[in-house]
């Protein structure tokens, strides 16, 4: 290293550029004009380093070897080095990068695939593993990947699989499929298997464009498939082949596709042609007529114009169920131009039917003229809570700006769950109003609905000055006149932008939340005393009482809680959520004594703990722990519980995640996330 170093001093100093000595006329020019270009010109640099090179004189290599030691550029430097390196002898060019591990030498890393040299993969490998060069990785990985072949491809397989930061991940992973031996189908397959949800879909992807063939076995994979996001774009991905056994695989995803995402269903075959759905329809697609495939089929049909299913779909209108009568109408309504027919059946049956019809009007995106006019109504004017809500959730759904002064009305609403909606669906309406509605409404707020208004403005505009009514407000006189909302982050722009490493501040047993008004609710039923044998440290009411004290620790004074423990009997800390403030008499400190006595007996009365969470109008998330099935209490089968918590979250909205411990029954407390928008851990 010594002996380079020094050399590189000599020529440097012995420069004839330096003492005014020309050795060529030619290679002076090129030398001032390389001289007056500036820094961030930098292909038109790496054009005139290599004419010096190719000149060969001592004055030019001279000239290179000061440009990659001293240029601010790192793509120029990095040029520069490769000029200097190519021919020299690998001992030499180790040597010299083995002086130079500072900040610029990733831009030497990046050049080392174009040598030939030395031993580039196994150089690469060796500045990969160094744990004193963790900071290169990135641009390392990016030349192992550059080398192109198979053993690099094995090598960095192996080694993305190890990165634990997400984002770094994804970066990787681009630089994977970048190189031709990701396009096999066994990589495709192992990549299915990755925990990043983002990193599936293109699995998913890749599959489906490499051969259609695979519909069917993509669709079989997506059944177990947790992530929405990857749902819906592997459906997407069906949709555009426009082959039969694709449109199959989308019908049969009918059946498992959650309900309030079967629009995505709906599209995908819409925009397939009109022949192709109707030979990938099973013959008796329209027998029953409340199940979802006459559903999806009907709209689809309709959608395509197809007017020889009217015969199909009319009976539905008469007997069908209330969402198999709206669809039913809907269809037939778009395919004879008819808006009589929708707004009465719109009209009629008991709160609950009229409840369901409008979930089908949700569930399908229905946003016909004469179905908007009554979900107006509806929102502005029902005397029934829930529908109310759910109207004001279907005018979310189609984003539709002209619903604005509906929602202005619904955010001054008496109900605090009317303006919680509200506030929501402005979120979703991506219009400058929506931030002024907001801001305007933030000051006469607190709580819950506080927070949903925050949370919807920071969606909006990017910025975060929490619940501060006063900052909004100031902020917004300045920009409210060339404000342009941000993209929805859920929308189809991209939808993982918002992917990123969990915020481990606040979490519980791994379930990360940014909610500020939360009840937990705890098992501690006798089955978390655990068996007799282990150590009192490892008994699992020790440990929930270890986590939960910490998790509590960790909350702010903004932070609302309220605790749930459910045995044979359900005990509630207070009545209401009380915030986490600090000090001796505090109700963090409260809390801390409340749950540090916990103990564990009795029976499990899963359905008694929900309720008793679900009776607090401020909670916008639950957190559920439990280690059995329900044995006890007014409701103790696990239909029963989830039909009655969703029943009851129609008004709360609220967000349920799930924790299974022990013997936990792990499909409903899956499923009970899953249908609440809330995340499932298993410990």
């Amino acid at each position: 290293m010594k002996i380079v170093s020094m050399l590189l001093l000599i020529l440097v100093a012995g420069a004839p550029w330096v003492s005014g000595q020309d050795d060529s006329d030619a290679v002076a020019d090129l030398i001032r004009r390389f001289r007056v270009l500036p820094d961030e010109a930098a292909a038109e640099g790496m054009q005139l380093l290599d004419e010096l090179h190719a000149a060969g004189s001592e004055q030019a290599l001279r000239f290179i070897a000061r440009v990659m030691e001293k240029h601010a550029h790192g793509a120029v430097r990095g040029h520069a080095f490769f000029l200097w390196a190519d021919g020299r002898n690998e001992e030499t060019v180790i040597e010299y990068l083995e002086g130079k591990r500072s900040s610029r030498f990733g831009d030497y890393i990046a050049v080392i695939p174009r040598l030939d040299n030395f031993d580039r993969f196994g150089y690469l490998k060796s500045i990969y593993e160094d744990e004193t060069l963790t900071i290169f990785r990135l641009p390392t990985f990016a030349a192992l990947a550059a080398l192109g072949s198979d053993r690099s491809f094995a090598y960095l397989e192996e080694k993305w699989n190890e990165v634990t930061n997400r984002i770094h991940a994804m970066q990787m992973l681009d630089m994977l499929l970048q190189m031709t031996q990701s396009r096999s189908t066994a990589f495709l397959e192992r990549l299915l298997g990755s925990s990043i949800p983002r990193a599936r879909l293109i699995a998913v992807e890749r599959m489906l464009a490499e051969s259609a063939a695979l519909a069917m076995r993509v669709e079989v994979l997506l059944r177990t498939e947790a992530d929405g996001r990857v749902r819906s774009g592997a459906i997407r991905a069906l949709g555009a082949l426009n082959d039969v056994k694709a449109a199959r695989a989308i019908l049969t995803s009918v059946d498992w596709h959650p309900a309030r995402k079967l629009h995505e269903v709906v599209d995908a075959l819409s925009a397939m042609p009109a022949g192709l759905v109707r030979d990938a329809l099973p013959e008796k697609w329209h027998d029953d007529k409340t199940s979802r495939l006459f559903q999806v089929g009907a709209l689809v049909l309709a959608n395509q114009g197809a007017k020889e299913a009217i015969r199909l779909i009319k009976p539905a209108e008469r007997k069908g169920t209330p969402a198999s009568r709206i669809v039913a109408a809907v269809a037939h309504g778009r395919l004879e131009k008819n808006r009589a027919r929708i707004q009465r059946i719109m009209a009629v049956g008991n709160s609950e039917e009229r409840y369901q019809v409008l979930d089908a009007i949700e569930r399908f995106r229905l946003g016909d003229d004469a179905v908007k006019e009554k979900v107006f109504d509806l929102a502005s004017s029902s005397k029934s809570g829930d529908l109310q809500i759910k109207a004001v959730r279907i005018l979310a759904a189609l984003g539709d700006r002209s619903a604005l002064g509906v929602l202005e009305e619904c955010l001054a609403a008496k109900w605090l769950l009317v303006r919680v909606a509200a506030a929501r669906a402005l979120r979703s309406i991506r219009d400058a109003r929506s931030a002024g509605l907001l801001v305007a409404r933030l000051k006469k707020e607190s709580g819950r609905v506080a927070w949903e208004i925050q949370r919807s403005l920071k969606s909006l505009t990017g910025r975060d000055f929490g619940i501060d009514a006063a900052q909004w407000a100031a902020w917004w006189q300045k920009a409210s006149d060339q404000f342009e909302p941000l993209p929805d982050e859920n929308g189809p722009d991209d939808p993982w932008k918002t992917e990123s490493e969990p915020d481990s501040r606040y979490s519980f047993y791994g379930v990360s939340f940014d909610s500020h008004n939360i009840v937990f609710v705890i098992d501690v039923s006798g089955s978390m005393a655990g068996p007799r044998f282990i150590r009192e440290e490892d008994r699992p009411i020790k440990r929930l009482i270890a986590e939960l004290s910490r998790t509590i620790s960790s909350l702010t004074p903004q932070h609302f809680i309220n605790l749930v423990f459910f045995e044979t009997t359900v005990k509630r800390w207070r009545k209401t959520m009380a915030p986490m403030d600090t000090g001796g008499g505090s109700y963090k400190a409260e809390a801390l004594t409340f749950v540090r006595y916990l103990s564990a007996e009795g029976d499990t009365n899963l359905y008694g703990g929900l309720m008793a969470a679900m009776s607090d109008e401020e909670a916008d998330a639950i957190v559920l722990l439990s280690d059995g099935a329900p044995t006890v209490g007014r409701v103790t089968g696990t239909d029963g519980i989830l039909e009655a918590v969703l029943k009851r979250n129609r008004v709360l909205q609220a967000t349920i995640h799930t924790i299974a411990i022990g013997k936990a029954d792990r499909t409903f407390l899956k499923r009970l996330a899953l249908a609440t928008g809330g995340t499932f851990k298993t410990r």
